[in-house]
């Protein structure tokens, strides 16, 4: 598993250069390469934000060599996209966890996950949920924020109202962690009320 940690990049506001999520990145201009086979195989993973009301986000791959393969899950998933403006994701027990705020872009035409989980080495979409939570829609689902494994059963999905527990065998949420809602008794109160 340790293998596979260090080639996760995602940059947050607050975390500096520890992991990379942007709206744009350029880092380079050379022409895409063709999918690696295994994405074990030496480099790491940038999580792309995207531009909102325009497009769902994007999980691009960085070789060791400086190859770029862009639109990486979309690549492995024909027809599959991530959901929008995705702000977390860890590889857990040879699974990648992706982590969007909602499910589809107002402006993108495929509805992805708030929670994307994938095969580490090939990108192969394993469960797609749109709604966090138990007995959730999609309409009133909290805003995914971060996923935390914890053994090969069980993990944490925190959201902007609270957190919510994870079964990692049947790929299915749980109850949320009582005391983790947000006091003001809806999912945006703290942050937007201020």
């Amino acid at each position: 598993m340790e293998k596979y940690l260090h080639r996760l990049i995602h940059l947050s506001r607050t975390a500096g250069l520890r992991l990379l999520t942007a709206a744009t990145v350029v880092l380079s201009c050379a022409a895409p390469a063709q999918t690696p086979a295994d994405y074990s195989q030496g480099g790491c993973f940038i999580l792309n934000e995207d531009w909102y009301t325009h497009a769902n986000s994007t999980l691009n791959w960085l070789s060791d060599a400086g190859e770029w393969t862009y639109r990486a899950f979309q690549k492995a998933n024909d027809g599959k996209e991530l959901g929008a403006t995705a702000c977390f994701a860890a590889i857990h027990e040879g699974r990648l966890y992706i982590v969007a705020k909602q499910e589809k872009d107002p402006g993108a035409t495929v509805a992805g996950g708030r929670l994307t989980v994938c095969d580490a080495q090939t990108l192969e979409c394993l469960t797609q949920l749109q709604a966090i939570g138990e007995n959730t829609d999609e309409k009133d689902s909290p805003d995914g924020r971060a996923f935390l494994g914890i053994d090969s059963e069980k993990a944490y999905v925190s959201t902007n109202n609270g957190i919510f527990l994870f079964d990692l065998r049947t790929q299915t949420f749980g109850p949320q962690i009582p005391g983790s809602s947000n006091p003001n008794g809806d999912a945006y109160g703290s942050h937007y009320l201020g």
